[in-house]
């Protein structure tokens, strides 16, 4: 499981940055415990590094042989506090057959 992680796409390209952006970093959390993401992303704002949680959730939950419903990404800033928690539930999307 957390082979896989390392190895998601970045949604940002870090290299096209023209102005100093705010670092976050995705920690992953599951009941056996954590993994630190001690690179991060520089991203514009925490909108961003939301919608960043969200589709890496949504990529994990699709390639995952195992339930991760009771995961969650924690998102630090450079200081370390906590910005928010995206649970990998809110990660699922819904089929439009079925709205």
């Amino acid at each position: 499981m957390y082979a896989e992680m390392r190895h998601l796409p970045r949604l940002f390209d870090p290299s096209q940055k023209v102005s100093p952006m705010p670092r976050y970093f995705f920690d992953f959390i599951d009941d056996g415990g954590r993994l630190n993401d001690d690179e991060g992303q520089d991203l514009p704002d925490a909108d961003a590094a939301y919608e960043v949680a969200h589709a890496m959730a949504g990529n994990l939950m699709q390639s995952a042989q195992q339930s991760l419903l009771r995961c969650r990404f924690e998102v630090r800033d450079v200081e370390g506090e906590i910005v928010f928690e995206l649970p990998f539930a809110e990660g699922i999307t819904v089929p439009d057959r079925l709205n």
